[in-house]
């Protein structure tokens, strides 16, 4: 799925790609202007309402990462790099029944990172651009629409207003 407005993508892949974890994570950061890979990338998982984070990892010098996170957990990835505004998701992978596990979930989630600029307002980035969980009618990880669709049109304000800082109108 393609969440074109939050420079995201994720989908459910084969499972035989998961590597025997209940949930593998991966995909690629890179920069939004040009759409570079961003080497070194910093991604934090926490389980929200938790103190500190499970895991800091850096992307590779392609801007790859993958992680691997246990079932019957919601996590909240933060994506962030140096003179780039920060993007996070939520991935709850609760409530998934032991059934549909099998091998395990494989999900590809790319993000892509603003430069900084003080005259743009980001707060809206302080919230999740993308929630998934466990859609039973699917049998998959799916994001939520209704989230999505509910911050769609601040997001979209405020990629005009970058855009139109830098020119790109």
């Amino acid at each position: 799925m393609l969440v074109s407005s939050f420079t995201c993508q994720a989908q459910n892949t084969p499972t035989s790609q998961a590597h025997g974890s209940d949930l593998y994570v991966y995909g690629t950061v890179k920069t939004y202007e040009e759409r570079d890979s961003l080497p070194g990338a910093s991604i934090a998982v926490c389980i929200p309402g938790t103190d500190g984070n499970l895991v800091v990892m850096n992307t590779n010098h392609r801007g790859r990462y993958a992680i691997e996170l246990n079932r019957d957990h919601v996590y909240r990835l933060s994506f962030s790099a140096p003179g780039r505004v920060g993007k996070s998701v939520l991935i709850d992978a609760t409530n998934i029944p032991d059934s549909i596990w099998g091998e395990g979930f494989a999900m590809s989630i790319d993000i892509t990172l603003f430069k900084e600029d003080p005259r743009i307002d980001f707060s809206i980035l302080k919230e999740d651009i993308g929630r998934a969980r466990y859609d039973a009618a699917q049998g998959m990880i799916a994001w939520d629409l209704a989230y999505t669709e509910r911050i769609r049109q601040q997001f979209a304000e405020l990629m005009d207003r970058y855009n139109a800082s830098r020119g790109d109108r």
